[in-house]
């Protein structure tokens, strides 16, 4: 089974799977301050912890919706209708922070779902690939530094690459509050297709200085910047327990399974995969470096390196 199959299959089994065990409940809506609203994606998974965060911004008429979680959520459509309901506004600006479909896929139900002024605007930052992705093929470009105004609200888009090439993330000038999108998770560790842009972007986000950061996943960082030291942290750390690994088996090799099985050796296999993928961008960098040698059919080694003589 491949393509759209495996995928739906894949979404299947992590739906059954539910939330992941010790996370801290999400409620289906949350007023986190007088312009942030947050409705959960009703999406629970491996993946996406209790489900997407998304969040409505502003406080008057109009207002600004980041992502739209998955596809015929009808869940989440009810909360997103109610509380705008509730407040007399609609929409009239959303922001994709990428291109996923637990952030996209919701777009064509938000937009059909009446609780939206007539022609509201849809922005994200371009990738080459969406003219091939119907929903996205009429979406306004959103690149970084652009800012968007609603009343009680005005934020700046950061672009933050790595995650994905096209990721943004959005600053709350109003609020000093980041919305970090998949780059920092409230929970746990993000993944990457880039671990050196991924790094540059956390150290970009890290200079905003955000007091509080509303990722779309997992619960509010209220120590922002302390929150993204420790994910930079993290990565270096990780990357540490990559050359450790090789080392002792030098001068043999390792695949990245038998990394994975030493720096992981507790993840269930959904997330035991996406921790193999940020482990092979990793031995990237490292082979950029010239500190690790692909030795072929998955296989890697330590390089050496020779002591200067004196």
């Amino acid at each position: 089974m491949g393509g759209a199959e495996s995928r739906l299959a894949r979404i299947i089994a992590w739906r059954l799977m539910g939330t992941p065990a010790g996370l801290k409940p999400i409620p289906p809506v949350s007023r986190l301050s007088a312009n942030v609203v947050r409705v959960l994606g009703c999406n629970p998974g491996p993946m996406t912890l209790q489900g997407t965060n998304t969040y409505i911004l502003g406080t008057g008429s109009e207002r600004i919706l980041i992502d739209t979680g998955e596809q015929g959520n009808t869940e989440y459509l009810t909360n997103l209708k109610a509380v705008l309901a509730e407040d007399k506004a609609r929409i009239s600006q959303i922001v994709l922070t990428h291109w996923h479909a637990d952030h996209i896929g919701g777009l064509a139900g938000v937009l059909s779902a009446g609780c939206t002024t007539e022609r509201p605007k849809v922005r994200k930052f371009r990738r080459a690939e969406d003219d091939r992705t119907a929903a996205l093929r009429a979406v306004d470009h959103f690149e970084d530094g652009d800012r968007l105004t609603v009343d009680g609200a005005t934020i700046r888009a950061v672009y933050s690459p790595g995650h994905t090439v096209d990721h943004i993330s959005l600053f709350l000038e109003d609020n000093s509050a980041l919305f970090s999108g998949d780059c920092i998770l409230g929970e746990g560790s993000s993944v990457f297709e880039n671990y050196p842009t991924y790094m540059k972007s956390l150290a970009k986000l890290h200079s905003l200085k955000p007091v509080v950061i509303y990722p779309a996943h997992g619960s509010v960082l209220e120590n922002g910047s302390d929150a993204i030291e420790k994910y930079i942290n993290h990565r270096l750390q990780r990357e540490t327990e990559i050359l450790a690994a090789l080392q002792k088996a030098y001068p043999g090799e390792s695949t990245v399974d038998e990394l994975v099985a030493l720096i992981y050796p507790k993840l269930n296999m959904v997330i035991r995969r996406a921790a193999a993928g940020n482990v092979v961008h990793q031995l990237e960098k490292l082979i950029d470096e010239g500190r690790v040698e692909n030795c072929g059919e998955d296989r890697y080694r330590l390089i050496q390196q020779s002591s200067p003589t004196t």
